[in-house]
């Protein structure tokens, strides 16, 4: 029988027991975990946006070096893919986003308390849809050789310069001189024209621009190729053997990458004549295609590491392999390349 004393006795003891289980869980709540050396931490997370469904995305701490209870792994859904791993401790991880047919992207990710650390991931075929459009065409045939296909127009319309002159294809494809006196110029997303003219000033198409900062005027002025992204918010610029960025817009709205610096150098190459070109992945900006060597690339935007391991270096995935291959045309769906006298045409990713 349960008498008055005994309950008093049942309810402290439940009172108790409630209280103690809910401290747990209430620290569970608010993100804190036990890590390996059973010291209570809050926890962070890792946010993967890739094209593909189904990839299997792993994070693992680069403190253990072979499989452990604190590698975490998530696929991407089949409606967002993307995959949020979660209650990931403090510290430096090795992510990897893998899936058959596709070539791996690894990066080193820091994880801090209470924040979320996020990539765009772009996963590229291994083997890349790609036709020929034209064959046995030199270059300087590309109008006609395009002359059935939806790049004619495009290529017919790109803007070029002679003698100081910028010209630009009319409707019957005789050339119209838009601005004179040019010694450079940059074809703007909104498609204004940026002019360095022969007075050493600068020009949004025929009215004078503010002064640019002392960085940006020694690129545009110094580097014989650059182009402004889409967004107007970096200035990429190459040679033969490096890939750089410089960040325009307010350094606290860049890209973690750049850290407190706008200058931010991407890559450089062993072979001194190994670029050819730069574009702007379309649909990713945090991405490049890259001609160089004897194939077409891309690369991601990712300060240089100094270190030989493949997770320091910016992740650069093959797609295309040829003799020595011209980067001409972009578009959100595929790239048009020349190599020994072909037009092809590769899907992109």
């Amino acid at each position: 029988m349960l008498t008055q004393r005994k309950r008093k006795i049942i309810f402290l003891f439940s009172l108790a027991a409630f209280f103690l289980l809910l401290t747990p869980v209430f620290f569970y709540s608010l993100g804190y975990r036990f890590d390996a050396n059973w010291k209570l931490q809050k926890s962070g997370g890792i946010f993967i946006k890739t094209g593909e469904s189904g990839a299997m995305v792993t994070a693992r701490p680069e403190k253990f070096y072979l499989a452990s209870p604190f590698t975490k792994s998530k696929t991407t859904s089949l409606l967002t893919k993307s995959a949020f791993i979660k209650n990931v401790f403090p510290g430096a991880y090795t992510v990897k986003v893998e899936k058959n047919g596709f070539w791996t992207w690894q990066k080193k990710l820091s994880v801090q308390a209470e924040t979320v650390s996020a990539r765009e991931v772009l996963l590229v075929s291994t083997t890349p849809e790609g036709a020929v459009v034209a064959t046995n065409t030199p270059l300087e045939k590309s109008l006609e050789a395009l002359k059935n296909t939806p790049w004619h127009q495009r290529i017919a319309n790109i803007p070029y310069q002679k003698k100081g002159n910028i010209l630009k294809p009319d409707q019957n494809h005789k050339p119209k001189i838009l601005f004179s006196s040019v010694k450079k110029f940059w074809v703007l997303p909104n498609e204004d024209f940026l002019i360095w003219g022969d007075d050493r000033n600068f020009y949004l198409n025929d009215k004078k621009t503010p002064e640019f900062s002392n960085d940006v005027h020694a690129i545009l002025v110094n580097s014989k190729n650059s182009f402004f992204d889409s967004a107007k918010q970096r200035l990429i610029f190459w040679d033969t053997h490096s890939i750089n960025a410089y960040w325009l817009d307010d350094i606290r709205k860049a890209p973690l990458w750049y850290t407190t610096n706008p200058l931010l150098h991407i890559y450089s190459s062993t072979e001194p004549t190994s670029i050819k070109k730069v574009l702007e992945y379309p649909g990713h900006p945090n991405y490049f295609l890259v001609a160089m060597q004897n194939g077409i690339f891309a690369m991601e935007e990712e300060a240089a590491g100094g270190s030989a391991t493949s997770a320091d270096k910016p992740n650069t995935f093959p797609l295309y392999k040829g003799k020595s291959p011209e980067l001409l045309a972009a578009d959100a769906r595929s790239l048009l390349l020349w190599d020994d006298n072909n037009f092809i045409e590769l899907k992109l990713p």
